[in-house]
């Protein structure tokens, strides 16, 4: 995103990061137009599996199974093919429809995106990402780190895009990035999330002094 402040939207929190006020209107003002296009979510298939007790599925997939309903207009690739359990064929089935969809952000594991990226590019005939999806600003991610991919991305990107960094986990959303600069790494705690965060300091008896060597330079 090519502006100074950000609006970071996680469950219902909104960041205005260490701008001030007048900057942060100024930039939601300018950008606001996006909030209006669709938000691409790559996962596992939102069709969940029934035990004859419980459901289950990929962590992804439940999630895109329960989006509010407010969201569903935003909300791409759809309810049909999210539901695809098929790998290649929800791959395809989004390729097919790429060029109907305005996509601002994608959201998913960077190497599934860059599969998807690829598919689509191959499948249209077109030499960028961008090509589709001119206004694709933001990829938000998470499970793996970011920087093994870079250079793919940006072969496949006809400009850069701002990543956000996301920790979710099967115990609940845990962290957000709020620094959309490349070079400022690490997450923001999501304290208000009804999860208890336990911090046990490296001269805590049980840890092995192995585990203290490795760890001790994110101290």
């Amino acid at each position: 995103m090519n502006c100074k402040g950000k609006l970071i939207i996680i469950g219902g929190a909104v960041d205005k990061g260490s701008f001030t006020e007048k900057e942060f209107d100024k930039d939601v003002a300018k950008n606001i137009n996006f909030f209006e296009k669709g938000i691409l979510m790559l996962g596992g298939s939102a069709n969940l599996q029934h035990s004859g007790h419980y459901y289950f599925g990929d962590l992804s997939g439940i999630n895109t199974s329960k989006i509010p309903l407010w969201f569903t207009p935003f909300f791409k690739p759809g309810d049909r093919i999210s539901r695809i359990r098929d790998w290649d064929q929800k791959i395809e089935e989004i390729a097919l429809q790429a060029k109907n969809w305005d996509i601002w952000v994608v959201s998913g594991i960077p190497s599934w995106v860059q599969l998807l990226f690829e598919r689509i590019i191959q499948h249209h005939g077109v030499r960028t990402i961008h090509d589709i999806w001119p206004n694709l600003q933001v990829f938000a991610y998470g499970g793996v780190a970011m920087d093994p991919y870079l250079p793919a991305f940006e072969r496949i990107c006809a400009r850069p895009l701002s990543y956000i960094e996301t920790y979710l986990a099967s115990e609940g959303f845990l962290a957000y990035d709020t620094r959309i600069a490349p070079e400022r790494k690490g997450m923001r705690l999501s304290l208000n999330n009804g999860i208890y965060y336990e911090f046990i300091p490296f001269s805590f008896p049980e840890i092995s002094i192995e585990t203290r060597s490795q760890y001790s330079s994110f101290a």
